[in-house]
């Protein structure tokens, strides 16, 4: 498993504690939104970053997807 893939599975482990979901409803959410080509093009910068500051990242970047989309919730 490369380095990046690595990443975006700690990713979506620290997104699931955070929300309180099943792995499969984060492996939906992150797919359907692109959250791995994310992830991936970003990894050199998020990387470095903490589990929080990475977190907050990703449910950030969601929101304002989702805002684009046009869903609320």
């Amino acid at each position: 498993m490369s380095k990046e893939m690595e990443f975006a599975v700690f990713c979506m482990e620290s997104y699931k504690s955070h929300r309180n979901l099943k792995g499969r409803d984060v492996l939906k959410v992150f797919l359907e939104n692109g959250v791995f080509a994310y992830l991936i093009e970003c990894y050199d910068t998020l990387h470095t970053q903490s589990r929080e500051c990475v977190t907050s990242d990703v449910l950030e970047t969601l929101a304002i997807w989702e805002r684009k989309k046009g869903v609320t919730g």
